[in-house]
């Protein structure tokens, strides 16, 4: 009896064994199996065209095509993405609401349009004549946003969405005029549009800024609405600004910082962390990416333009340029005090972003200085 008993207690012992081996074993119940993939949908917006932009362009032909491949390879989850451009979600300067509202699960936020809500977000705006190469600023952007987390901070903090990636460039902002400039005395008394927070670059000048969009600028030039666009060659080019305003004078006012990649709150935390975590990394990768295709872009949109019969590219000099300089009110101040009443970190996010700069060797024709 002693024995049966010895017996039937190492039989269960062993299937207490075995139990604990294949639960231990098992994948947890919080996630899909190898064998049943789940995919998740998500919709990305922006008011521009992918096909105008380099920032949107690269957003569809780098980021949400890397982030499906790589959670697809790392995950058991499969990246539907369902890509919203030109306005058909959001409009143009309304993406952070769509996301914000959850319109849009995902946005590429031009934040030049939202000059009062992201205010830190225009720090390349409020630091004019900066670097012309997109690879430089870029580098000097990245390192930015990991210094001064509240860059990244106020998107959840105040509008319901996770920060995934910024540093989306331009090219060099330039003019593009219907009249020769040789000389920043020759925009005197014209109208010159521009997106917002670089208008006060051209009323420096005793130019009269018009607040305007690419969409609308081929149209209002033939109609005479303004006579130039603070403007840089991907767009000249992809909007065909030169055929209205032939003179191009490569004035050098520098790269900005002008997409974010962001996401609605609600959506980002129902994501499973593993897809999170790559969303980040190609988000990171995506400022590089991008700042490339500025390169290339530039590059291929300059030579469509010295093709182009009856266009004049000219070049300011360097006394120019910072005679320009000298014009402008001392813009990095102003916005970093109105930053700092704002209860953000404005004199140290403005004094950070010039130390950066000359860390990647470069220097600004004229010499901010912030209180």
């Amino acid at each position: 009896m002693k024995t049966k008993n010895t017996l039937l207690i190492l039989v269960m012992t062993s299937l207490v064994i075995v139990s604990l081996l294949v639960v231990g074993c098992a994948k947890p119940a919080a996630g899909p199996t190898a064998t049943e993939r789940e995919t998740i949908n998500l919709t990305i917006a922006s008011g521009h065209p992918a096909s105008a932009t380099t920032w949107v362009g690269t957003v569809e032909s780098f980021f949400c095509p890397e982030v499906a491949k790589r959670v697809h390879e790392r995950t058991y989850y499969d990246i539907e993405w369902n890509m919203q451009w030109a306005g058909t979600v959001s409009k143009l300067g309304e993406t952070l609401e769509a996301v914000e509202t959850g319109l849009a699960d995902m946005g590429a936020v031009v934040t030049a349009f939202e000059p009062s809500k992201l205010l830190l977000s225009q720090y390349c705006y409020y630091t004019p004549f900066g670097p012309s190469d997109p690879l430089l600023a870029a580098r000097a952007s990245i390192k930015l946003y990991d210094d001064i987390p509240e860059m990244s901070a106020i998107f959840e903090d105040d509008y319901n969405q996770s920060w995934i990636a910024s540093a989306g460039f331009t090219g060099c902002y330039n003019l593009i005029t219907t009249f020769p400039v040789e000389k920043v005395s020759d925009l005197e008394g014209k109208k010159i549009a521009a997106a917002g927070p670089n208008i006060p670059w051209v009323t420096a000048a005793g130019a009269v800024g018009v607040q305007s969009n690419l969409t609308e600028a081929y149209t209002s030039f033939q109609t005479g609405v303004y006579e130039g666009w603070v403007m840089f060659a991907q767009s000249d080019v992809s909007f065909k600004l030169y055929e209205v305003a032939p003179y191009v004078t490569e004035v050098g006012f520098g790269c900005v910082d002008v997409c974010t990649i962001t996401c609605n709150m609600d959506i980002w935390e129902g994501l499973p962390k593993e897809v999170q975590d790559i969303m980040l990394e190609v988000g990171r990768e995506y400022m590089m990416v991008e700042a490339q295709d500025v390169v290339d872009q530039t590059n291929a949109a300059n030579e469509v333009m010295r093709n182009a019969s009856g266009v004049t590219i000219s070049a300011f000099s360097d006394a120019q340029r910072q005679a320009w300089a000298a014009m402008l009110p001392n813009i990095p101040n102003e916005k970093a005090q109105e930053a700092n009443a704002a209860g953000l970190p404005g004199t140290e996010t403005m004094k950070r972003w010039l130390e950066i700069l000359e860390e990647e060797g470069y220097t600004c024709p004229r010499e901010w200085q912030i209180d």
